[in-house]
């Protein structure tokens, strides 16, 4: 249990937290073993009050919620995503390996587990936990987020995460910029960060990012000189803005010298008539 561990501050009905030799313990008000088989939501909970606080669990609360565990298959998936979400995002994340390794995630396409302590120094955002925990799983994570209804956008920047790490780590400024220009699901220093927890020489990757950064080179569409409605003045049509823009990020990627607002609308009223 972590120095910083706290009594959480509201605590579902029937939880109780009790002071401990080295800290808060969480347990249950009743007998363990029915609280536990009665609503097996309740074992993730118990996980998830742990994984927010940093808080142990009294050993006979914690043996009777990972015997009830396996009985989550049949809970609600998206009360399962919700009580994920705050795990993910606390302190101790790590603290969710027993329940996967007890079947509690099977319900929502979970199973494998590996060691989970990396996901505490994982950058704290939704989405970089997310995918460093189904990683680690082992999970299909297509399955799981039909399961918990995670929705069409996390699918999409899950994608291209794993993407752009399977691709390793740019071995320059030119190659990071050709990266980020197809996508930047995460700002490039937390997914530096994050990809370094499981493979060498993304740790570098930080430091090309605050280079780019500072060298005010374009790698983003809103850093164009041009913007969609003044395309739309120059004469490209509604229709090709958005594909012109991609087209001009390319090219000013590869040449930033290019990036003055009457060459990218010149560029782009041209680049416009072969789409």
């Amino acid at each position: 249990m972590p120095e910083s561990a706290l009594t959480p501050a509201c605590l579902p009905e029937g939880f109780c937290a009790r002071p401990g030799s080295e800290g808060p313990v969480l347990g249950c008000t009743g007998a363990p073993g029915p609280f536990f088989t009665e609503d097996p939501i309740r074992a993730l909970q118990l996980i998830r009050l742990a994984a927010e606080s940093g808080a142990a669990a009294d050993w006979d609360c914690f043996a009777a919620a990972m015997d009830a565990a396996p009985r989550l298959v049949h809970a609600d998936p998206l009360l399962v995503r919700d009580e994920l979400n705050r795990a993910l995002t606390g302190p101790c994340p790590q603290a969710l390996a027993p329940l996967v390794q007890a079947g509690g995630l099977r319900g929502v396409g979970i199973r494998g587990c590996a060691c989970l302590h990396p996901l505490a120094q994982a950058p704290s955002g939704l989405l970089s936990r997310w995918w460093l925990f189904l990683r680690l799983c082992g999970a299909d994570a297509e399955q799981a987020a039909r399961r918990m209804k995670l929705g069409q956008s996390f699918c999409q920047d899950y994608a291209r995460l794993d993407e752009l790490f399977q691709g390793g780590p740019p071995a320059d400024r030119l190659a990071l910029k050709r990266c980020l220009a197809d996508g930047e699901p995460l700002p490039g220093d937390e997914m530096a960060a994050l990809f370094g927890l499981l493979a060498p020489g993304w740790d570098l990757v930080a430091g090309l990012y605050r280079e780019l950064v500072m060298s005010r080179e374009p790698f983003r569409v809103e850093q164009l000189a041009v913007t969609r409605a003044e395309l739309l003045a120059a004469g490209v049509g509604a229709r090709k803005a958005g594909k012109v823009l991609t087209l001009l990020l390319k090219v000013v990627v590869e040449q930033p010298q290019l990036n003055v607002a009457p060459v990218l609308a010149q560029l782009g009223r041209s680049l416009a008539r072969f789409l």
